[in-house]
């Protein structure tokens, strides 16, 4: 960093450090105050600790917000339907299954852990005449139960200092939920480890056993994270197959969909309190990469066809077990591409992977290698089978447009919403990654170049190409700007619109930049496309970097906006003085503070709508009554749907 080799640090895993806030404390001062990014996983509505010297966050917060805004709440009933048909899960009930998988893990790969935090506060119990009846399997149980009720990686709570009143709430929280599962005999020893874990006087010899009770603080919200992170990312998320677009590190697949306004408050927050964090949509952590999470987002666009295409696939992977099964056929369908299915070999390290990961049937510990065989040899059936193939090439055409839509919004606002944006590993055109070592791949950078080359003499030709067009433009658009997204004048400002199928936001408190998102595709083309709906863009005069076009403030129509691309970004080029485009930027988001929606949900008339791009299918979009009510979708393969049973049979024979 000195010598100018670096910029600034991106921080990793600091849940697992002793002292996180102290580490960030010293290389701040040992840098000067250099900009700083912390790997922190913040749970739901989590905050990050306004008490680190850090920028904020690596970006996963963002991200999953991202994918939500592409998720449509109209398929939680038929992927739910499906997940229970194949895995037997009920809707509803991922907690269980986050508690399950985190009592899994402390019972066993982390059992060490647990025991030794156990043995600690025992060893303080046992030396203090006021406390020695707690028994260690009393303390033990406590721990346990209280480490699996926890709800996110750890609580702030630094020895020697008061423990923050959130970190109280949410310790005591954990302890209510864990007395659930106890005896109440054990009640009065859940109270001793909470004053324990919180750095509470607690007993008779608190300064005698200073050090011990001071490393018991640390060691438990150590144990916390880890059994978080193993028992929640690395097991439950792989068993949870409603929709595994939403199972990302760092995500909330609890949260099924989000919507413009919910997204516009949660940015204008951190864009006050967070101006300079970082924004991701890839990482070398992720489990797929954005382009991957698109394509299976959009099936919850298509899930009634969706459902009936895996009801028709269900028989065909008879023996495998249910939650491998429903996670292959998304994945399958998640990292497709324009000449088929990716390499087997890489889908099958996947999956193999994968199905350790879930811990149902194999394992990294107690592998059942006959079982793995077994999957691996459904995977090449699947490859060899034509028809089957068939039927997933038309999927990918089917939803081709809507996809196209998630992929190239995302990474607009991406790129746009908040602070510091991050490109990862060539993500700057498509990239259908999948969990480490899959995404360690070295940055095509010569392929990448070429992909600048001809787009400098030509216009994009395919959605790889369309995308590197919008991470290009925008990233010039960036520097040339660079105030309107990060310091003190890079405020988050909504922009009203008529519709609910386009997040429309300005940054700058003297607005400079503007975007124009679509979302929800498939839902949109039944309203018959955008039509008269419109955007209130701020006075001056715009121009939309990605296709060179102008238009003035005030009230427009977002198709005209819009043009060839599902995504615009516009660039102030000419209006008024400072004062008054931030006195109208303000008075443009008064509606969404006081809490009422920004968009109006009246559609207007006519039928503009967005001309479509030189990849896009034009499928026909299939009829929902149809799939629903015969399980047959016209749109798909008929030599695979038509196929007899018997067939199926010889097949997997």
């Amino acid at each position: 960093f000195h010598a100018g080799h670096i910029d600034a640090f991106r921080i990793d895993h600091p849940d697992g450090l002793a002292d996180p806030r102290g580490y960030m404390r010293r290389l701040s001062k040992a840098t000067g105050g250099a900009w700083i990014a912390a790997e922190k996983i913040l749970e739901g509505d989590e905050q990050m600790p306004d008490d680190w010297p850090v920028a904020g966050t690596t970006g996963y917060d963002t991200s999953w917000r991202i994918s939500a805004l592409q998720c449509d709440p109209n398929g939680y009933g038929d992927l739910g339907t499906v997940a229970h048909l194949i895995t037997g899960d009920i809707p509803g009930t991922l907690p269980e299954v986050i508690d399950a998988a985190k009592r899994e893990i402390v019972t066993t790969s982390l059992l060490a852990e647990v025991h030794r935090i156990a043995t600690l506060a025992h060893a303080i119990c046992r030396d203090d005449i006021m406390l020695r009846d707690h028994t260690f399997g009393w303390i033990r149980a406590c721990l346990t139960e209280l480490v699996i009720a926890f709800d996110r990686y750890r609580a702030y709570v630094v020895p020697g200092e008061t423990a923050p009143a959130e970190s109280v709430e949410l310790v005591r929280h954990a302890a209510e939920r864990a007395n659930e599962k106890l005896d109440a005999e054990l009640h009065d020893t859940m109270e001793v480890v909470v004053d324990f874990v919180l750095g509470r006087e607690v007993g008779s010899e608190g300064r005698a056993q200073r050090a011990q009770r001071d490393e018991l603080i640390v060691r438990f919200q150590q144990v916390c994270g880890a059994v978080t992170a193993k028992g929640v990312e690395d097991t439950a998320y792989y068993r949870w197959t409603q929709l595994v677009a939403l199972n990302e590190v760092g995500g909330s697949p609890g949260t099924w969909s989000l919507n413009p306004d919910e997204f516009h408050r949660w940015c204008s927050a951190m864009a006050s309190d967070w101006p300079a964090t970082m924004t991701c949509g890839t990482t070398h952590d992720t489990k797929r990469s954005e382009d991957v999470r698109s394509r299976i987002g959009v099936i919850a666009q298509y899930a009634p066809e969706w459902r009936a295409l895996v009801t028709k696939l269900h028989p065909y992977a008879e023996g495998l077990e249910g939650h491998t099964e429903n996670l292959f056929w998304q994945i399958l369908a998640g990292t497709w591409t324009p000449d088929g299915p990716i390499e087997r070999e890489r889908i099958e390290q996947y999956m193999l992977k994968a199905a350790r990961e879930q811990k149902i049937w194999t394992s990294w510990t107690a592998q059942d290698a006959d079982a793995e065989e077994r999957l691996l040899a459904f995977i090449r059936r699947v490859y060899d089978d034509g028809d089957l193939m068939g039927a997933f090439t038309d999927w990918y055409e089917f939803t081709a447009d809507a996809v196209r839509v998630s992929i190239l919004s995302r990474k607009a606002i991406q790129l746009t919403c908040l602070g510091v944006a991050d490109v990862y590993q060539s993500c700057e055109t498509l990239q259908n990654y999948l969990v480490d070592p899959d995404n360690r791949a070295a940055a095509d950078f010569v392929g990448l170049a070429d992909v600048a080359s001809y787009l400098d003499r030509r216009s994009p030709l395919t959605l790889a190409e369309e995308k590197f067009h919008v991470t290009r433009e925008v990233l010039r658009l960036r520097k040339r700007r660079p105030d309107a997204f990060v310091g003190p004048e890079a405020a988050y400002r909504p922009l009203p619109s008529s519709t609910g199928h386009a997040l429309c936001f300005a940054r700058g408190d003297n607005p400079q930049v503007v975007t124009v998102a679509s979302r929800l595709h498939r839902d949109l083309t039944r309203a018959e496309g955008f039509t008269a709906h419109s955007v209130l863009l701020p006075e001056g005069r715009w121009l939309n970097v990605l296709t060179n076009t102008e238009h003035d403030g005030g009230n427009v129509l977002i198709a005209e906006v819009l043009g060839r691309y599902p995504v615009a970004v516009l660039e102030k080029v000419d209006g008024p003085d400072s004062s008054e485009a931030r006195a109208q930027a303000e008075s443009l988001s008064d509606t969404l503070e006081d809490g009422r929606p920004i968009f109006r949900a009246e559609p207007g008339a006519g039928s503009l709508s967005w001309s479509k791009g030189p990849s896009d299918s034009g499928t026909r979009p299939a009829d929902e009554t149809e799939a629903e009510s015969t399980g047959l979708l016209t749109w798909l393969t008929k030599r695979f749907f038509d196929r007899p049973a018997a067939n199926e049979e010889e097949s997997r024979g």
